[in-house]
């Protein structure tokens, strides 16, 4: 069977992500600074035009609700006003932005260049395949990490309508060297994803990035000691729901 991205023209998508992301940092003797941080994005995904190799649709962001997750802190809202750029999403779900002087480039946080997550080929259940995409940390110039994840298609609903699928994978890169200093880190990737193959979408995914890094202080010259150095824990947990109208 195929697995593809291919809204119907008409529908009107509409898309909520919660994200929770926790940040520990350990140094030497067990001292250990935490935060915490969690966010809400409302947007929505007007399907105008097919392609031969994709789908031309309109991305528009209504809101993004922050909340902090510390004593006393209180829900913010910021109303985006109905942004829209209009994007190309090939069948195996990457995402590119279309040129346009009109689209604000903030919208880039929220309709971005995203990776391919569908198999390029027919696959039955059980069936397994791979994606590798580069994506940046701290910035492009400072160094680049590497995702590899192996997705399984493991069950189909009773109508056939709906495609279950999960993910595994890890994340790796090269040793960076920024203004905070030099670091080494790796991660885990998991989830999980519903494909409604009559709808085209993605209707329903989770997944949990886990980040493990070493950030060592080199703003100073003098000899490195282990007290220099701190381990840097980063848990992100997100979760996209989508109905369509």
């Amino acid at each position: 069977m195929t697995l593809e991205i291919r809204p119907r023209v008409g529908d009107t998508l509409t898309i909520r992500m919660d994200q929770l992301v926790e940040m520990t940092g350990t140094t030497r003797g067990d001292t250990s600074r935490s935060l915490a941080m969690e966010t809400a994005v409302f947007t929505r995904a007007v399907p105008q035009r097919r392609l031969r190799d994709g789908t031309i649709v309109m991305g528009i962001a209504d809101s993004v609700v922050m909340l902090p997750r510390v004593q006393g802190g209180a829900p913010r809202t910021q109303r985006l006003g109905g942004k829209s750029t209009q994007m190309l999403i090939q069948q195996n779900g990457s995402v590119d932005i279309l040129p346009n002087k009109s689209s604000p480039d903030d919208l880039r946080e929220f309709f971005g260049q995203l990776p391919a997550m569908l198999p390029d080929d027919p696959i039955f259940v059980r069936g397994k395949w791979t994606r590798e995409m580069p994506v940046p940390l701290r910035g492009d110039e400072h160094g680049t990490g590497w995702v590899r994840t192996t997705f399984t298609l493991d069950s189909l609903s009773k109508s056939r309508e709906i495609a279950f699928i999960t993910l595994k994978g890890f994340l790796s890169h090269e040793r960076l060297k920024d203004e905070s200093g030099e670091r080494d880190a790796d991660g885990t990737i998991t989830g999980s994803i519903q494909l409604n193959r009559s709808l085209g979408w993605i209707t329903d995914s989770r997944m949990t990035i886990v980040l493990e890094s070493v950030v060592r202080n080199t703003a100073s010259n003098r000899k490195q000691s282990a007290s220099d150095a701190m381990k840097v824990r980063t848990k992100i947990v997100q979760r996209v729901r989508v109905t369509a109208k």
